[in-house]
């Protein structure tokens, strides 16, 4: 009599959301470049959903974007690009999977630091520029305004996600 072997993991968005709200899956890897379809029901919902699904309930899933499509699926022995795995079973690989786990968090923490000081950056440039204006300093670079509109400053157009002009 054969024991029955637990599935491991799950491939693709539609399995993982499955398995997500049955609550079987312990952490999803996401491929970071996913198409765009920002249409209803696309991809963009989809993803959303399962990122939703995996922080209801006090589930709390770890969701790790790390390889692209093509070797997420070589990773997973397809010859297709996979969007996602699910993982629901790290037996054997635990040593693997724990690692997997704190370095995805280490780099989280990394990328969150660097984020706030790159901000505080454009902050402070943001607000040299607001402070030159208001004491009526010249500044090296004469300031052109022919063009119509004010040049819109670094710090503004990341935080509103405008290309300056």
């Amino acid at each position: 009599m054969k024991a029955k072997a637990r599935r491991r993991y799950a491939v693709g968005l539609r399995e993982a959301l499955k398995f997500v709200k049955v609550h079987k899956v312990s952490s999803l890897l996401l491929a970071p470049d996913l198409e765009a379809v920002e249409a209803r029901g696309g991809l963009d919902d989809t993803v959303g959903a399962l990122i939703k699904e995996s922080s209801k309930q006090g589930q709390e899933v770890p969701v790790i974007f790390g390889m692209n499509r093509r070797k997420l699926g070589r990773a997973c022995l397809r010859k297709v690009p996979v969007s996602c795995v699910a993982i629901m079973n790290a037996q054997g690989s635990d040593e693997t999977y724990k690692s997997l786990l704190n370095l995805a968090t280490e780099l989280r923490q990394q990328y969150k630091e660097r984020l706030d000081k790159e901000m505080e950056k454009l902050v402070a440039e943001d607000s040299g520029i607001s402070s030159l204006k208001n004491t009526g300093v010249k500044s090296s670079t004469p300031l052109d305004f022919s063009g119509g509109e004010p040049p819109v400053s670094r710090a503004s157009s990341v935080l509103s996600l405008q290309v300056p002009s």
